[in-house]
């Protein structure tokens, strides 16, 4: 089932931050997934797909990718040292060395760095983790939404080096001040044009796996 055409009509022309929110099982991380491959020129992996045949340009840009799900943090120390393991990996990858300083402070370096050549795609997989794992302790969690608040502020401050930010979740925290320095971020999770984006329609599994389906 091809949804590709969703994908290029989200990024043939746009630039911003952009949020969206399911639950979890929907797909978010495959989206995420194919957005890595796409910005990385893997074209290979789309013959056959609408958007191969379409007039998206195919360019490689540097990417960071950030997913929440694979570090869980207890505290918000805990959290800043995962943001910084994330970013020394995808600086390795690129064959940079981030100088010291806060999780802040390096995401910004890199960020400028790898923009020298192309502007940068920030992927952020399950942003709201880190929160909803520590909702059992409100003062630690308020502690790591101000660790979130500060990494998503670079992201604001630093727009003109970045072509597109993409990031997902299960909730909208954007309400209580994760995204309060993220001010030009846009909120996909209502946007009836890719309500179908992610998931399965009972009309495309009718029409793609009909046979497969057994009748009630």
């Amino acid at each position: 089932i091809d949804n590709t055409q969703y994908i290029y009509d989200l990024v043939k022309n746009s630039k911003g931050a952009w949020l969206l929110s399911r639950p979890r099982r929907f797909g978010k991380s495959l989206l995420i997934s194919t957005l890595e491959e796409l910005f990385r020129g893997q074209r290979d992996l789309f013959r056959g797909l609408w958007i191969d045949q379409s007039d998206y340009d195919w360019a490689m840009y540097p990417v960071i990718r950030l997913d929440f799900n694979l570090y869980p943090s207890t505290s918000a120390e805990e959290l800043q040292s995962n943001i910084k393991r994330y970013l020394a990996h995808t600086a390795r990858h690129y064959g940079i060395t981030l100088p010291d300083g806060p999780y802040y402070a390096q995401f910004g370096d890199l960020i400028m760095t790898l923009a020298a050549e192309q502007p940068v795609i920030i992927l952020i997989d399950e942003y709201d983790k880190p929160l909803i794992d520590n909702l059992h302790n409100l003062p630690e969690a308020k502690r790591m939404r101000d660790t979130l608040k500060g990494f998503y502020g670079v992201i604001k401050a630093l727009d003109r080096y970045i072509r597109l930010s993409f990031i997902t979740g299960i909730s909208k925290f954007s309400k209580v001040g994760v995204f309060s320095d993220l001010n030009n971020l846009t909120d996909l999770t209502m946007n009836s044009t890719f309500a179908t984006a992610l998931g399965l329609t009972e009309a495309e599994l009718q029409q793609n796996l009909a046979d497969y389906l057994t009748p009630f």
